[in-house]
């Protein structure tokens, strides 16, 4: 197993090396074509051709970066319409829950003190005898802020008090 360890580093070493005389050989021809086209153009071009393709490499980035910018502004533009939609939505859910509030009012009457949210027959069982029996429900919430709902029941429908 260590031997197979130091061979493999010893292999990695190899890599490194042919990597490194790799880059030495292009660097080597970078400054060879430069040299060369030095002599054939002489200083003034080898500078300007030089420029020329810095500046062809700005252009390429400063493309790059306006095509993310262009993402990044529609990215923004689609969160900025869903926010507004939302918005909408959440304002015309609020006109539509105080509609309700108005008509439960209206409907419950000005006079009473609680609104009538559900009402209707159940079965119960019975406290000391323990069979079941028909009632009449009644399920109230006070108009009164912060209250909680009241449940009574009656005999019958007909009864006045619970």
């Amino acid at each position: 197993l260590l031997r197979d360890l130091l061979a493999e580093i010893e292999r990695q070493k190899q890599r490194d090396e042919l990597i490194s005389q790799e880059k030495s050989v292009r660097r080597a021809k970078r400054m060879e074509e430069v040299r060369v086209k030095e002599i054939r153009y002489g200083d003034q071009d080898a500078k300007l051709i030089e420029m020329d393709k810095k500046l062809r490499e700005t252009q390429f980035l400063l493309k790059e970066m306006e095509e993310k910018l262009q993402q990044k502004d529609e990215e923004l533009n689609h969160k900025v319409s869903k926010t507004k939609q939302k918005k909408q939505f959440l304002k015309n859910r609020e006109k539509e829950l105080e509609r309700q509030q108005q008509s439960l009012l209206t409907l419950s009457g000005d006079l009473s003190l609680e609104i009538t949210l559900h009402k209707g027959f159940l079965t119960k069982q019975g406290h000391l005898v323990k069979n079941w029996k028909r009632r009449y429900f009644v399920l109230t919430v006070p108009k009164t802020p912060h209250s909680g709902a009241i449940l009574y029941y009656y005999k019958s429908d007909k009864d006045e008090k619970p």
